[in-house]
């Protein structure tokens, strides 16, 4: 235990709202076993060696929040009073509080991983209380006014005082009002790099290397040494985090492990420094540990036989100018509450959908009821992948094949579905159909469509209605585990047409090359443990939901389709901002290896950072996950981006880029190789302020309250990622979730 005093600051009469809060009250006497207690702390997110499984449906993946643990006590031993209170290393201080009579019985100090908690009893504190043991030996100076004559002359008195701790103070006026100390200091200076010993590959202790070296050379040398083991996923100099995992100037060699593998130097034969260079051992992030495990399966993405005439007035993707209504909204607080109403009305009876992910149970109820009524026909193409469901805000949701069997049932005939091609030699799409459009109208015209970043998941549709869930009432709490998207609804009969024509050619041309998937074999799905997932909580103070904007007058709108015109539209959207760039995407892909940029993504690239280095404000908001977000944050800036400017967050699912607040482009192209060409994406660029200004303080939000620049701390050893082949249908282990092939970059 510690013990301090502290002084009241100020006027002694303070305002009442100012007033220190009572002290707990101290029990007279040890609590007997059986007692019900509770400690009250704080939980911090270091799990330690404990079975994720179980601290998972304990403390339901929420951390570092204040928490009431009830419990009760289950004895006395040599350590204090025992306890089975839920406790993790964090709750360490907590109050064991008498739940009776509301007083203070221990405090909390240990635990032994599901087996006993420790306090320290309130006998014992009294008692230290009481005897007040720390005043034996020190120098009690209340104030910088008083004399210190006496002072001295106490520790004169007593030249030995501490000299249990080998220490001897003297203390003399300074003759200014302040107390000068002289405490014997001895410090040892020696050039050049610490030497320590490590263990050598054959298992024999050797004397750290002090021999300087460049960093290109301390590289080759680290990787020369472990390279081989198996547990080494890669090797390369970069930038290093410090302790507070923010990104520094400093750089050192980062070897990537997997997850299960040891995060010390030395098992790997090495000192913690190399010829004067840090070497960090660091857990691999799933994308590299995925080319590990299955080297060669993830191909450089490039266009496939996707093929469109945008001469054809039926496909033109120009600029449209007219009076239109648009609906623009975000996710988590209204996606639902728009998209619920989409589909009322009986002014439709045509619906024309493309989408990547369709699982959530409240959307499958509506577009079934879309589907009911005799006259309404539905067509819809599906990228057809294993099925992410099952745990946190998608456990509710239905596999998608169950999804098109339900609707076959509501429509009979009148509804049809395609799988999307992206596999097999003669595909269409690169690696996903990753568009989320749907198109209302008639046999005769089309009359208006939703477009967003976000799938019909459970994930990015909350399930938040005006009636259950009020926007004016959500909290931080309510939503902060859902994904951040950008959606609109538009009225527009000319932008609504073309959309149309788009997705029912697509329907077509995926229906006349069905079948040739079978021709390549299918990517296979990681056994991932929890550890992935297991992220630091965030706090957001001063929640503010934004309710949608309503825009109905003349505006300018394009469509921008991939593998179209995406890069064609938005190399210039960067190129041409003078004052701001606002970038937000759940993906920042660039490669360790620059040859390896396709054209267009690195031209996007070179616009985005040219604008960085040369006008005032270009801010980059992106997602992290599956590890990823130190090598995204070194990638960048080794690539040139600014460090300071760069920030990420573990729900940001949007695609969304603001330009000097007055143009935005919203919509589902991932900034990747794949989702900037090869893959089927939609997106909208809106140049109106109004609708760039909504956008602009959503973004400022979500920097200032929510998107951090630095990226948690490990979370430790842990059990091994497995490939599962497409064909396998074994059970996941508990602690475990089936992550499909190539689902790091961006769904």
């Amino acid at each position: 235990m510690a013990f301090l005093r502290v002084a009241k600051n100020g006027a002694a009469e303070k305002p009442a709202d100012q007033a220190l809060a009572r002290p707990l009250r101290l029990a007279s006497s040890d609590p007997a076993a059986d007692t019900s207690v509770a400690t009250i702390g704080y939980p911090g997110t270091d799990r330690g060696h404990y079975d994720l499984e179980t601290l998972l449906r304990v403390f339901g993946n929420v951390f570092d929040t204040k928490r009431c643990s009830p419990g009760k006590v289950t004895g006395k031993d040599n350590r204090g009073i025992s306890h089975d209170c839920s406790s993790m290393p964090g709750s360490s201080g907590s109050a064991l509080i008498d739940i009776k009579s509301g007083e203070v019985v221990g405090l909390h100090f240990q635990g032994i991983p599901f087996r006993s908690n420790h306090a320290v009893p309130v006998s014992e504190v009294r008692k230290l209380i009481k005897e007040q043991p720390w005043r034996n030996g020190r120098i009690d100076i209340r104030t910088q006014t008083e004399s210190a004559t006496d002072l001295a002359g106490a520790s004169a008195a007593k030249p030995n005082q501490g000299a249990a701790r080998g220490i001897s103070m003297k203390a003399s006026s300074s003759g200014d009002g302040g107390i000068k100390f002289v405490v014997p200091l001895e410090i040892t200076v020696r050039i050049g790099d610490p030497v320590s010993n490590t263990v050598s590959p054959d298992g024999a202790l050797r004397p750290a290397d002090t021999t300087p070296m460049s960093l290109e050379a301390a590289e080759a040398h680290v990787r020369q040494q472990v390279l081989t083991q198996p547990n080494v996923v890669g090797v390369r100099s970069t930038f290093l985090f410090d302790e507070n995992g923010q990104i520094t100037d400093r750089k050192g060699i980062v070897i990537s492990v997997r997850p299960e593998a040891s995060r010390n130097s030395a098992d790997y034969g090495l000192p913690p420094q190399v010829g004067g260079v840090p070497v960090s051992v660091e857990m691999a992030n799933l994308e590299s540990l995925a080319e590990k495990l299955a080297p060669g399966l993830e191909a450089p993405a490039k266009k496939q036989a996707y093929k469109r005439d945008l001469t054809d007035a039926r496909f033109s993707l120009d600029p449209i100018t007219e009076r239109m209504k648009l609906n623009l909204h975000i996710s988590p607080e209204a996606g639902w509450r728009v998209l619920s109403k989409f589909f009322d009305g009986n002014d439709y009876n045509r619906v024309t959908i493309g989408m990547y992910n369709f699982t959530a149970p409240h959307i499958i109820e509506s577009v079934r009821n879309a589907i009911k009524p005799a006259s309404h026909r539905m067509t819809l193409t599906l990228d057809r992948k294993t099925d992410d469901i099952g745990t946190g805000n998608k456990i509710d949701d239905v596999p998608e094949e169950t999804v098109m069997k339900g609707l076959e049932r509501a429509g009979g005939d009148r509804f049809q579905w395609t799988p999307a091609s992206v596999s097999g030699p003669g595909r269409l799409f690169a690696t996903s159909y990753h568009i989320k459009v749907a198109v209302l109208g008639d046999a005769a015209k089309s009359k208006r469509f939703w477009l967003s970043s976000g799938n019909w998941a459970s994930s990015n549709q909350a399930p938040f209605d005006d009636d259950e869930h009020p926007l004016d009432s959500l909290t931080w709490s309510d939503v902060k585990t859902y994904d951040r998207d950008w959606h609109a609804v538009v009225e527009s009969e000319t932008l609504a047409t073309t959309f149309r024509n788009h997705l029912e050619q697509d329907f077509k041309d995926c229906e006349e090359v069905a079948g040739q998937e079978a021709a390549a074999p299918e990517l296979p799905d990681l056994i991932v443990p929890e550890d992935y997932f297991l992220e630091a909580p965030r706090t957001v103070r001063n929640y503010r939901a934004f309710p949608p904007l309503i825009l109905d007058k003349q505006i300018t709108v394009q469509p921008v389709l991939t593998p179209d015109n995406y890069p064609d539209v938005v190399v210039p959207l960067i190129k041409s901002a003078r004052k701001s760039v606002l970038f937000i995407n759940q993906s920042f892909d660039i490669k360790d290896d620059e040859d390896q940029i396709p054209p267009h993504y690195r031209a996007l690239l070179d616009a985005l950072l040219d604008r960085q280095q040369n006008i005032e404000d270009v801010r980059i908001i992106f997602r992290s996950g599956f590890g990823k977000e130190r090598d995204i944050f070194r990638r960048a800036v080794e690539f040139g981006f600014d460090k300071n400017k760069i920030r990420f967050y573990g729900t940001c699912h949007t695609k969304g880029i603001v330009v000097d607040g007055k143009k935005v482009l919203l919509g589902s192209q991932n900034w990747t190789g794949a989702g900037t060409m090869p893959n089927r994406d939609a997106s909208l660029l809106i140049s109106d302020e109004e609708a760039a200004r909504y956008f602009t303080d959503i973004f400022e939000f979500d920097w200032k309250n929510v998107a951090t620049d630095r990226v948690p701390a490990e979370h430790g050893s842990s059990r091994a990622v497995r490939v599962r082949a497409s064909d396998q249908e074994a059970a996941v282990p508990a602690g475990f979730r089936v992550v499909p092939w190539g689902a790091w970059n961006g769904t």
